[in-house]
């Protein structure tokens, strides 16, 4: 639960969160991880016989580029910041992602509700919600994670009434609403 990241702000009153993809395998795990490939796909290719090496050789090394090309592409999605800054008459989240900059979403501190729902394709879909505005935050965090982070954020205080949690408003749906064991305050 590493991708949950309360930040403490110098004025005292603001209160921000800091979200990330959780990425298993780092840039030195991705470089062993080609190496490794590429030395089996090498000894693959050797050991065939004569007249079917550079079709098997060809084969290999496409796959190769293949699997270093969705590597990468997956290394640059999991660079995806999410910035939550709470104060006393605004939420700004701040969402930077490499291919396409920055995207920022302001609601009333006031008047912005805090939704914890289910739906068909997403358990505990965390959305912020003001005046027929909405932007769901945590995409990529696991269910346990964007509960968790929901509490975090209506501890922060100061919303308005009816952020209510999918439990709360008796859907239907597994909500978990686990202890806030990972998140530092």
């Amino acid at each position: 639960m590493p991708s949950l990241l309360p930040l403490h702000s110098t004025t005292g009153q603001a209160r921000a969160f800091e979200l990330w993809p959780h990425r298993s395998l780092g840039r030195s795990g991705t470089h062993r991880l080609l190496s490794g490939v590429a030395i089996a796909f090498s000894v693959v290719a050797v050991k065939q016989p004569a007249p079917a090496m550079w079709p098997v050789a060809l084969a290999c090394l496409a796959a190769f580029i293949g699997l270093a090309l969705a590597l990468w592409a997956n290394n640059r999605s999991g660079r995806l910041v999410e910035r939550i800054v709470i104060d006393p008459r605004s939420v700004k989240v701040v969402r930077s992602q490499p291919a396409r900059g920055s995207q920022v979403a302001e609601f009333n501190t006031s008047w912005v509700r805090v939704l914890l729902t289910d739906d068909r394709q997403v358990c505990n879909r965390l959305t912020l919600t003001e005046s027929g505005r909405s932007v769901s935050v945590g995409e990529f965090l696991s269910p346990e994670e964007r509960a968790q982070l929901a509490e975090a954020m209506r501890g922060a205080g100061g919303f308005a009434r009816g952020s209510l949690s999918a439990r709360q408003r008796g859907c239907a749906g597994r909500v978990t609403t686990p202890a806030l064991t990972g998140i530092k305050t």
